[in-house]
């Protein structure tokens, strides 16, 4: 599902062009998209936000950077809230 801005990359040079978009210094999210989607209680709603596309390639972007680095500084005998190593 698209976010505000209503785009979706299908093709290959999309997704190439969209990557080449992406840049380190300036960079402002656009709002989310808010839609409320139904609970199984009857007549309740739950509101879920929807972020655009190149804000979600922005996120993937910084927590495959980020990763690393959290990984490296954290507690050697924490094993609860980790990511699985595989």
């Amino acid at each position: 599902m698209p976010g505000v801005d209503g785009i979706i990359w299908k093709t290959a040079k999309q997704k190439i062009q969209a990557t080449l978009s992406l840049k380190r210094h300036g960079y402002n999210p656009l709002p989310s998209r808010r839609i409320n989607v139904p609970k199984k209680q009857k007549g309740k709603f739950r509101p879920i936000s929807i972020p655009t596309m190149k804000d979600k390639a922005m996120q993937a972007l910084w927590h495959m950077a980020l990763l690393p680095i959290a990984e490296e500084r954290s507690d050697l005998n924490s094993y609860g809230f980790r990511r699985a190593s595989s």
